[in-house]
């Protein structure tokens, strides 16, 4: 198994992707007042890097790391369920 993480784009299509998997998900569990996520355009930002995370070349999770003057923190984040709880 070759796991991967890297900087990418959250333009890509994989990036797309994940990031629609992850906003299905979130709202599932909240309104839409409550969720504050982010559109891949809205990542492409001087202080945000975003993550992709493969597994044997296959995209299977991401993050954003949004970076604060003071503070940073993960948004967009998400694993495909069929690779969760394996390290």
């Amino acid at each position: 198994m070759s796991v991967e993480i890297k900087i990418g784009s959250p333009l890509g299509a994989d990036a797309r992707k994940l990031i629609a998997q992850s906003e299905e998900v979130l709202r599932s569990f909240y309104s839409e007042d409550e969720c504050f996520s982010f559109t891949p355009e809205e990542l492409v930002a001087e202080h945000i890097d975003f993550y992709l995370a493969s597994i044997d070349g296959e995209a299977m999770g991401c993050v954003a790391l949004v970076q604060k003057k003071i503070t940073a923190r993960l948004n967009a984040f998400l694993c495909r369920r069929k690779r969760a709880a394996r390290g």
